[in-house]
């Protein structure tokens, strides 16, 4: 008799301590909900998910530095991560280049890398509307650096997903350099 009412009590204290943790679980949960509306009330800059700008689509930008270079890219966007693809021209020449980055707040961060060739652009721009711009760095392979301001808008009039391989609107000679440097 008494080796039942020790296994009862086991039990028994088994199933307390199951259900202090289902509650406490469910109570956390309800005050983390409560406290996220209420930082958002007390702060209402504060950005959530719904709130990230909706960067998808065809974009022509400007980039202003020790030559202008101009991008057509084609964005997509997963929450706030930014990828796509598109061409860059300069100098009358035409190359491939792959974007990846993402969104925070009002600040778009990008980076571009050639589909070949040794150079990277890193873009820190400020979307306004359908619009961006700021400043970007460039680097070769060998140490060279460039920089300078960009801007751009989305082409709202085409935003129809082109396949990687798409011609660019004037017909460019293609060259594997990314233009002069500093």
């Amino acid at each position: 008799m008494y080796r039942g009412i020790t296994i009862t009590l086991r039990n028994l204290s088994a199933v307390l301590l199951a259900l202090i943790l289902v509650a406490a679980t469910v109570l956390f949960a309800a005050a983390e909900q409560e406290d996220q509306a209420e930082m958002s009330t007390m702060f209402p800059g504060m950005i959530t998910e719904s709130q990230i700008h909706d960067l998808a689509g065809n974009w022509t930008l400007i980039l202003d530095g020790d030559v202008t270079r101009e991008l057509e890219l084609t964005f997509h966007q997963t929450d706030k991560y930014v990828f796509g693809y598109g061409f860059l021209t300069f100098d009358n020449t035409t190359q491939k280049v792959t974007a990846g980055g993402f969104v925070e707040g009002d600040d778009l961060n990008i980076y571009l890398l050639p589909v070949e060739g040794d150079f990277m652009f890193r873009l820190a721009f400020t979307i306004e509307d359908k619009s961006i711009s700021g400043l970007y760095e460039g680097y070769y392979g060998d140490g060279t650096r460039m920089s300078g301001e960009g801007s751009g808008s989305m082409n709202v009039e085409d935003t129809t997903e082109q396949p990687f391989g798409f011609t660019p609107k004037k017909d460019k000679k293609s060259d594997s350099g990314a233009g002069s440097s500093d």
